[in-house]
């Protein structure tokens, strides 16, 4: 009787295999159930954010934002350059190939079937003709126990949340660079203008002096030295005019258009300067910045890739099963069923150093968010610093400009009376003409210091594109 087991009782050798197919059937229904896929969660900046910004107006920001300047022309070439810039689009394009990885890695959690035919004709040496043919199919799953399918699966759809987060910061950078380079055009165009007055104003000073030269009341040299005057002004004019056509060649392709195609502007005007808008709340910034946003949603990508290698440890299980029929005239008909189950026991510390790469990625991430976080509270203090310096700047200017207009005026009727000496008359008309050259730069660069404070506190903006794919 040694070694034969009562009847109705099992053996040891038989039921340490019951045992262990009960407890695997256990785990696998109870441990997955408690470890699923890490569920998102919504990173918080290492960054302590200012209770506000150190300046604030009392203006609601508009929107779009560029309509503030209330300039038909800057709204047209921004709509241009929506549609039809290239960058723009590529990183549309970008978005639209991160949708697709999403699709293809849910892929992964759902059934893959197989359909498979075939026939095979053999002839032999004495007529022997033998006839085979088969058709069937293969269904397989892989069961995603412990959500790390699912993972993977949010990893990708927060790496293409952020891909639309940088399409619609880079759309917003477009606007800015647009209306930039509009300016700096307009500005050039207006420099032109103010040069092509002071040649003619130097060369109305020059014919009051050429007849004194020739009755030798003035000096000859006076008359080269106005002459040089003029010439160094029609340089300038050929600079500001150079400039104008490289900034329509930027403006060109900024609008998704060849170099050329801006046409000289009719009447050109710097636009005036709106009221300084209300800042908000530092912390509101860091919801509304698409960069911040993009930021932020790699953060929870890092998190899901971070779980998913966590959850790469454990077993997978793997169902497959698969029929069909066989022989010539299909009168065998086979059917399988098979489940694997595929645990990891020695690995090498590969799974180890890819969990440890994803957790310094994560944290990478995590330092690159508080980063942005920080770079946007400084592009809002920056731009209202750079905005006070221009104003403070565009008044000095004008006073400087007025005391020099004076100036200039007392110096020639005493040069042109015989008093005085005609280097003063040049040197206080030099700097006149240059000082108002000055002003409209100065212009220019307060108008520059708002753009960047309207980007800085810009949310994103929907495209036509946006509008189309909804």
């Amino acid at each position: 009787m040694r070694g034969r087991s009562l009847p109705g009782t099992l053996g040891v050798a038989q039921r340490v295999p019951l045992l262990f197919a009960c407890a695997l059937l256990a785990m696998l229904v109870v441990v997955p159930a408690c470890m699923g896929a890490p569920a998102p969660v919504e990173p918080v900046p290492d960054v302590r954010a200012p209770a506000q910004f150190s300046r604030s107006g009392t203006a609601v920001t508009t929107d779009p934002w560029w309509s503030a300047f209330e300039d038909a022309r800057l709204d047209g070439h921004v709509h241009q350059a929506l549609a039809a810039n290239r960058d723009l689009e590529a990183i549309w394009h970008a978005f639209r190939e991160a949708c697709a990885v999403v699709r293809r890695t849910g892929a992964a959690k759902l059934p893959v079937m197989d359909l498979l035919a075939d026939a095979d004709i053999s002839r032999g040496s004495h007529d022997n003709d033998d006839e085979r043919a088969s058709v069937g199919g293969a269904v397989g799953y892989e069961v995603d126990l412990w959500g790390r399918l699912e993972a993977s699966r949010r990893a990708d759809a927060f790496e293409a949340q952020a891909s639309l987060d940088d399409y619609r910061a880079a759309a917003v950078t477009l606007t800015a660079e647009v209306a930039r380079t509009w300016y700096r055009l307009v500005e050039a165009e207006l420099q032109m203008a103010v040069l092509d007055a002071q040649v003619q104003s130097n060369r109305k000073i020059l014919s009051l002096i050429e007849p004194r030269v020739a009755t030798q009341q003035l000096r000859s040299v006076d008359l080269l030295r106005q002459e040089a005057l003029i010439e160094s002004t029609r340089e300038e004019r050929i600079n500001a005019e150079a400039d104008a056509k490289i900034l329509r060649n930027q403006l060109a392709v900024l609008t998704g258009q060849a170099p050329g195609r801006i046409p000289p502007g009719e009447s050109p005007r710097l636009a005036d300067m709106p009221a300084l808008p209300t800042t908000g709340v530092p912390i509101a910034l860091v919801r509304r910045r698409p960069d911040i946003v993009a930021a932020q949603h790699r953060v929870m990508a890092g998190d899901q890739v971070l779980g998913a290698a966590l959850r790469d440890r454990y077993p997978r299980l793997n169902l497959r099963a698969s029929a069909g029929s066989a022989t010539g005239v299909f009168e065998e008909f086979i059917a399988a069923f098979a489940a694997g189950l595929l645990a990891p026991v020695v690995d090498g510390g590969l799974r180890a150093a890819e969990i440890d790469r994803t957790r310094a990625r994560r944290d990478r991430l995590r330092a690159e968010y508080a980063q942005a976080v920080l770079v946007a509270f400084r592009d809002v203090e920056d731009a209202l610093v750079e905005e006070s310096r221009h104003r403070a700047r565009m008044r000095s200017l004008e006073r400087q400009l007025e005391l020099t207009v004076r100036s200039s005026e007392r110096l020639r009727d005493e040069y042109l009376n015989g008093q005085g000496s005609y280097i003063e008359v040049l040197a206080a008309l030099t700097n006149e003409q240059s000082l108002r050259r000055e002003i409209l730069t100065a212009q220019r660069l307060l108008i520059d210091a708002r753009i960047g404070l309207y980007r800085a506190l810009a949310g994103h903006l929907v495209t036509g594109r946006e509008k189309e794919a909804q």
